[in-house]
Formats: structure tokens, sequence, C-alpha cells
């Protein structure tokens, strides 16, 4: 009975990490984009046009252990006409609403 109980709720808490985590990734190329078996959490901004810049930015290494979504900021301030700016979060880092 142990053994069933124990079994019973492992599955309860592997199905709950599953959904979890596949509702935390939108491959859309504006808020995440796909990564191996992954998602990155990512921020878009700027206007496509024929010849666009592309600039991206990265956190460091976070050693406050906070969310690394800090420099979205930074990001987007840079997004324009014909300029596409991406703040990218490295995986097993995570953003303020928990996404990673």
């Amino acid at each position: 009975m142990k053994f069933s109980m124990g079994f019973f709720c492992l599955l309860i808490l592997l199905t709950a990490c599953q959904t979890t985590t596949a509702t935390s990734c939108i491959p859309d190329y504006k808020t995440g984009v796909a990564a191996g078996s992954g998602c990155l959490v990512i921020e878009t901004t700027g206007v496509a046009s024929t010849d666009p810049t592309l600039i991206v930015f990265i956190h460091g290494d976070g050693s406050r252990g906070g969310a690394s979504d800090y420099m979205f900021k930074y990001a987007r301030t840079y997004g324009a006409e014909n300029i596409i700016s991406i703040g990218l979060i490295r995986p097993g880092y995570f953003v303020s609403d928990g996404h990673y």
C-alpha cells in the first residue's frame, strides 16, 4: 500500500511539472524560442523591414539570485524601425513572472 500511495504522489507531481513546463514555452519568436528540448524566454521589440539590424541583450550571471529580466528595459530602448532588439534569458535563469 505504501508503494502504491508513493507512486500515485510521484505521478501527480510529474504531471504538474509537465503541465507547468509545457505552458511556459510559447515559441512565437516574440516571447519565446525553442531551444533543443526546452524553450528560452525572450522579449522582442522593433519593426523589421527589408534589411533590419539585430541587437541581442543577454543578462549576466545574476549573483544576487533574483530574476534576470532586468535587461529587457535596456533592449526596449533600442527597438525601432529597421532595428530588432531582443532580450534573451539564458537556460537555468528566470524572469519576474516565474518563466524560465
